[in-house]
């Protein structure tokens, strides 16, 4: 006979184990740098400078908002001196 102690100690195991199967095959839902953006959205979640609301910085090789263009291939850069 399962007690009342196994079939709750069995829930928070598969509850466990299907978290932690989402964690590893799934984006990340944590904001690891800090910057308001969690790592689904963020193109750079080590880096608080880099996500989709940050400003392009023109010419230092890094796609600072996150829409898969950098520097000379950015709109956001067009006319800007080595672009």
């Amino acid at each position: 006979m399962v007690t009342s102690a196994a079939t709750d100690a069995l829930r928070a195991l598969v509850l466990v184990l299907g978290c932690a199967l989402v964690t590893a095959c799934g984006p990340t839902l944590q904001d690891r740098d800090g910057d308001g953006f969690d790592g689904s959205e963020d193109c750079n979640d080590a880096n608080a400078k880099v996500h989709p609301d940050a400003a392009e910085i023109c010419d230092d090789g890094i796609d600072n908002d996150c829409n898969l263009m950098v520097d000379a291939g950015d709109a956001a850069c067009a006319g800007e001196s080595g672009a």
